[in-house]
C-alpha cells in the first residue's frame, strides 16, 4: 500500500498509468469488439469518437483556463471581490509555465481585494516540484492567504515533515501568508480570515484556528467536508479538493465515487448557500491527466 506514495515525485511517469488505462478502456474495447464481431461499420465511429474524447480531455481542456464570476449575498460581510484558486498541483502535469499563465490571468482581474488558495500546491515530491510555484510571487494582490492540502503533506510515515515544511517555506518566500490553524484580523474590513491545515488527512484544528472570535469571518479549508466539523458555520467557507469530479459527463455531472469527499455530490461544485461554502474546481489535475466538461478555473466571488 505504501509503494506508490513512496515513489511519487521520483518516478513521475508512473502517473501515466492512469492515462494508459483510459486509452485501453476507450480504445481497446471498441477495437476488441470490431475484431470479435466483425461489425466495423458500427464500431469504427465509436472508436474514433472515443479517441477524440481521450485526446481532448488529456491535452486540450486541461490547458483551457477560464474565469468564472459568482455573485453571492452574505449580509454579515462587507462588499468584497475575492479571487479564489485551488489545487494547482505542480508536478508531472503542471509546471511553472502553467502557474505563470494562472498568475497572468489573475493580474488582469480588476478591483480584487483578496486572494484565497485552499491548498494542494503539489502533486508529487515537494522537494522536486515546489520551485515550479515561483511565478506566484508576481501576483499583484496585496493580501494573499493559503492553507495546505492533503498533497502538501507526507502520505507515508513520518508524516508532516519534509513535504509540508518545504511547501510552507516556499509559500513564505513567495509572499503568501499560510494560515496553519491560525487567523488574521483584517482591520480595515473588520473581519477575520481563518485557515485550517489540511482537514482531509486530519491536520486541522478548528478550535485553535477559530478561538472565541465573534466578528464576521471567512474560513479557508482544503476540503469542503469541514462543514461536518464546524459547530457554528462561518459567514463564508472556501474550499477545493474535489476538482468538481475533474471528469464530468453530460447530464450526469461528476461521477459520484470519484469525488474525494464524505459528502460526495452534495458538496461537489460551486456555491452552497445553506452551508455557506464555495467549492472551486481548481486549476490542476491528479490521477489521470484529464479534464472533461470541467476546465481549470479561477473564481471571482463578488460578495454583496
Amino acid at each position: 500500500m505504501n509503494l506508490l506514495p513512496a515513489v511519487i515525485g521520483d518516478f513521475p511517469t508512473s502517473y501515466y498509468i492512469y492515462e494508459g488505462i483510459l486509452w485501453i478502456i476507450f480504445l481497446g474495447l471498441p477495437a476488441l469488439s470490431i475484431w470479435k464481431f466483425k461489425k466495423l461499420k458500427w464500431y469504427l465511429p465509436l472508436f474514433v469518437f472515443a479517441g477524440w474524447v481521450v485526446w481532448y480531455g488529456s491535452y486540450v481542456e486541461p490547458q483551457k483556463l477560464v474565469v468564472r464570476e459568482f455573485q453571492i449575498e452574505i449580509p454579515e460581510l462587507p462588499s468584497l471581490r475575492i479571487a479564489l484558486i485551488a489545487d494547482i498541483h505542480v508536478g508531472p502535469y503542471k509546471d511553472s509555465q502553467w502557474v505563470q499563465k494562472v498568475v497572468d490571468e489573475i493580474n488582469t482581474l480588476e478591483d480584487i481585494d483578496l486572494l484565497l488558495i485552499p491548498g494542494d500546491f503539489i502533486f508529487g515530491n515537494a522537494t522536486k516540484f515546489a520551485s515550479e510555484l515561483a511565478p506566484l510571487k508576481d501576483i499583484q494582490i496585496p493580501k494573499k492567504f493559503a492553507t495546505l492540502g492533503n498533497h502538501d503533506h507526507d502520505i507515508v510515515e513520518p508524516r508532516n515533515t519534509t513535504q509540508s515544511k518545504t511547501v510552507t517555506e516556499t509559500l513564505r518566500s513567495l509572499g503568501i501568508i499560510e494560515l496553519k490553524n491560525a487567523r488574521y484580523f483584517w482591520e480595515e474590513q473588520g473581519i477575520w480570515i481563518v485557515g485550517v491545515d489540511d482537514n482531509d488527512l486530519g491536520y486541522d484544528d478548528l478550535g485553535k484556528a477559530m478561538g472565541e472570535i465573534t466578528q464576521p469571518k471567512i474560513l479557508i479549508a482544503h476540503s469542503p467536508d469541514i462543514v461536518d466539523e464546524v459547530t457554528q458555520i462561518p459567514n463564508l467557507i472556501v474550499s477545493g479538493h474535489t476538482h468538481c469530479g475533474q471528469i464530468r459527463l453530460p447530464w450526469l455531472g461528476a461521477i459520484p465515487f470519484v469525488i474525494p469527499s464524505h459528502n460526495g455530490k452534495n458538496l461537489e461544485r460551486w456555491w452552497y448557500p445553506d452551508k455557506h461554502v464555495f467549492v472551486t474546481c481548481g486549476v490542476g489535475e491528479v490521477g489521470p491527466r484529464a479534464r472533461l466538461l470541467n476546465p481549470p478555473e479561477i473564481v471571482v466571488l463578488e460578495v454583496n
